[in-house]
């Protein structure tokens, strides 16, 4: 893994905080699966149905 610093609006980062007493995980765990799902559904293949729809 590579390190990434980013800021964060205080108000977010007492909800992470949240978060993560409420699941026993760790601020960095939740950040990462957050930009993980983020970032595979902006660049997941899009179904020919959903490209017809559109």
């Amino acid at each position: 893994m590579t390190l990434v610093n980013t800021q964060l609006p205080v108000p977010l980062v007492g909800r992470l905080d949240q978060l993560a007493e409420q699941a026993t995980a760790r601020r960095p765990g939740i950040i990462r699966e957050a930009l993980t799902a983020y970032v595979n559904d902006r660049t997941a293949p899009v179904s020919r149905d959903e490209a017809e729809h559109d």
